[in-house]
């Protein structure tokens, strides 16, 4: 499979994102650039995983840019990561966007 570019972006002015990434059918990479969400929702599985990855400076910068690109395993949990809120990767809101539908 080819690698799929994807860019997920809010419609929102606060805590906004707007990210790029590979999906290669495996593992999705979230490019080095991208500004993801400034707070995580408290109230989601994963956001102690999320906030986890966020703290460390080496990945994110105090504005929400990724220094070096990070990777996961699926579209959802990149998705999260991006938006800091409970995300269907492959649906994202209609916010995920590329040429190829991802399933």
């Amino acid at each position: 499979m080819d690698k799929i570019n994807l860019y997920m972006k809010s419609q929102k002015k606060i805590n906004a994102y707007n990210a790029s990434a590979e999906f290669d059918g495996n593992t999705v990479n979230v490019k080095k650039g991208s500004v993801i969400a400034s707070s995580v929702n408290e109230n989601f599985r994963l956001a102690k995983l999320m906030k986890e990855l966020r703290s460390d400076k080496e990945l994110v910068n105090d504005e929400s840019i990724l220094i070096k690109d990070i990777q996961f395993n699926n579209l959802s949990r990149a998705a999260c990561f991006v938006a800091g809120y409970s995300v269907n990767g492959r649906v994202s809101d209609g916010e995920l966007q590329s040429g190829v539908t991802a399933n």
